[in-house]
């Protein structure tokens, strides 16, 4: 990576995240307003935000992922894919570790569900084994959906501890909790529901919770998160990437100039503000 401030260096007391966007227009929007105009809908039913990787290796994978889909259905001639632009651009955030903490602060229940799944399972039997689970207030919790989208607001019709594994009971169907990390993007909605319950009910989860966060920011682990607080964040940095192998090709670290060079349909120039890189 290339730094032009010894500010963007990695810093004990930030951490750097990544937002993925396929659209100039979005620069430009960001550089005028951050991240206020860009709260969007969460996957599977989950609450939404502004999602970011945590490292630029998650930025890859994803776009591997619309780049194999886009292949697929090209292919096949069946379904829709979104379209990749040769050139993609990518937001560099610095979040103070400080502020890191939920609700502002949460996973992507859609892709890291899974992972979660076992803690919350955990202490589920906790609260069980130390008869703290009142089931109407579970219910009554639950069975609140956190979207509009009837498609993906699967309530909990009841959930029961067998073998020391949570069973939930759906409309017609019964599953191990376990069972649905093979599923995390559908029932995302589920797993937050059931995460949301925990936290306020649990201070030992809470704190596994956190944890569970923070060291996704230590490890390569695909990890993805979004920001739901009321605080305005802005980019601290661009890059325009080649979407189909991923090369550099461009940063900025003066995001209003990028924003202007982009609004007023210039070309991109090597200028005082721009790095370009050299292959």
């Amino acid at each position: 990576m290339l730094y032009t401030s010894p500010l963007l260096k990695d810093n004990e007391h930030f951490y750097k995240a990544y937002h993925l966007t396929f659209d100039e227009k979005s620069i430009v929007e960001f550089a005028q307003n951050g991240s206020s105009i860009k709260q969007s809908n969460g996957t599977g039913g989950q609450k939404g935000g502004l999602f970011f990787w945590v490292d630029q290796e998650g930025v890859r994978f994803w776009l591997k992922r619309f780049l194999a889909c886009e292949k697929q259905v090209m292919e096949s001639g069946i379904g829709s894919a979104k379209k990749v632009p040769e050139k993609v651009y990518v937001l560099e955030f610095k979040i103070p570790k400080k502020d890191f903490y939920y609700p502002d602060w949460q996973v992507d229940f859609a892709l890291c569900g899974r992972y979660l799944i076992p803690l919350i399972s955990r202490y589920y039997y906790k609260l069980y084994k130390k008869q703290l689970l009142d089931e109407k207030e579970v219910s009554l919790y639950l069975n609140c959906p956190l979207v509009h989208d009837k498609k993906y607001s699967k309530k909990i019709k009841g959930m029961r501890i067998e073998n020391k594994k949570l069973v939930l009971n759906f409309d017609q169907s019964i599953f191990s909790f376990s069972s649905l990390k093979n599923y995390s993007s559908y029932y995302s909605g589920v797993i937050q529901r059931l995460h949301g319950f925990l936290y306020l009910k649990s201070k030992g989860y809470a704190i596994a919770y956190t944890n569970f966060m923070k060291k996704m920011f230590c490890k390569n682990t695909l990890g993805a998160v979004k920001y739901c607080g009321p605080k305005n964040l802005k980019p601290l940095a661009v890059e325009v990437w080649d979407a189909k192998t991923g090369a550099l090709l461009l940063r900025s670290e003066n995001i209003k100039v990028f924003a202007e060079e982009i609004a007023s349909q210039k070309e991109f120039k090597l200028t005082d503000h721009f790095q370009r890189v050299k292959n």
